[in-house]
């Protein structure tokens, strides 16, 4: 039977907003008032509307430093501020919507019958674009808003354009490393390999080889960030195809191996360090990336893969500029 909210009124005391506002939400979860309801009767009681979504200009999402690849890829996908608020978990935790919520009842005919029972009020997933699982994909209000038809390929080709990216070191993401929860970077060689795990976007795996299982393979990233200043100068806003990365670059010429190795062979130990990142991973490609970055790529490389200390920042900026005449006298 459907809660009387006259009922109330009879206590000895005067019921508190929190009591009316869950005997409210109990009423639709049941099934005994329709969400529609529920908003009038809480408007009407002054305890406001349950749904709702906030100003979006009030979060000023271009002067974050770090996006998240959600909020990457919807800039990459419609170059527009108020879609990047969109998937900005912050902004998501202060939306609500109605959910439907299902139950099996007997047929006549035999057999069970997948039916609504009621709503509940729930907070805006943080899973999205990456899960196909858009802002206002799982509400029962506002369907008006759904994605379009073509919007799953955009988001297909945006995260293989930023997965792209990443594997050739113009853009780097830093996460939470899982076993040490500590902020770190992410080493370009391993984005051909990382996976989204399938039950949490935020997080990263490697499969083992022959491994079809991910469920079953502990994440080692998760909360997975970019900065913003990056992704703004790979994608512009007045870029009009988000797969082609905004850089200048010119192909690089066979080089002689051991032409290379014989001058690096010159230079300091430490300035050596360098040159092997700049031979194993850019293959002599300078990258039109910021020092900043530049820097921790080299960093990390030194760490895992030659397992040293990593040279200094001056060390890394020097080789870089002796670099640059001997590519030129080498014709590169």
């Amino acid at each position: 039977m459907p809660f009387d909210f006259d009922q109330m009124k009879q206590l000895p005391r005067e019921p508190e907003p929190d009591e009316l506002r869950h005997e409210l939400l109990e009423e639709v979860l049941r099934g005994f008032a329709s969400p529609e309801e529920a908003e009038r009767k809480a408007i009407e009681l002054g305890l406001g509307s349950f749904s709702g979504y906030p100003n979006p200009n009030a979060f000023p999402v271009m002067e974050e430093d770090v996006w998240s690849i959600d909020m990457a890829l919807a800039w990459m996908i419609w170059r527009a501020t108020e879609k990047v608020v969109e998937y900005w978990p912050r902004y998501r935790a202060a939306c609500w919507g109605w959910e439907a919520v299902h139950q099996l009842t007997p047929k006549a005919e035999g057999g069970l019958l997948l039916s609504v029972s009621g709503y509940r009020l729930v907070q805006f997933p943080q899973r999205s674009i990456l899960s196909g699982n858009p802002l206002h994909g799982m509400l029962i209000c506002n369907q008006q808003n759904a994605p379009r038809a073509d919007e799953k390929l955009d988001r297909v080709a945006a995260e293989k354009a930023l997965r792209r990216a990443l594997i050739d070191s113009q853009l780097v993401a830093s996460a939470t490393d899982c076993e040490t929860s500590k902020i770190v970077d992410i080493p370009a060689r391993e984005w051909p390999r990382i996976q989204y795990s399938t039950s949490e976007d935020t997080e990263l795996f490697i499969p083992p080889a022959g491994f079809f299982e991910p469920e079953h393979v502990e994440p080692l990233y998760r909360d997975v960030t970019v900065l913003r200043k990056d992704v703004l100068r790979l994608w512009p806003q007045s870029g009009a195809d988000f797969l082609s990365p905004h850089v200048e670059t010119q192909p690089s010429a066979p080089v002689n191996e051991k032409a290379y190795r014989t001058w690096l062979a010159t230079l300091p130990k430490t300035h050596q360090v360098v040159g092997r990142f700049f031979w194993d991973v850019w293959n002599l490609d300078i990258k039109p990336i910021d020092d900043e970055s530049r820097r921790r790529l080299v960093e990390n490389y030194a760490k895992d893969v030659l397992g040293g200390t990593p040279p200094s920042a001056r060390t890394i900026a020097r080789f870089f500029d002796d670099v640059q005449p001997w590519l030129e006298a080498n014709g590169l």
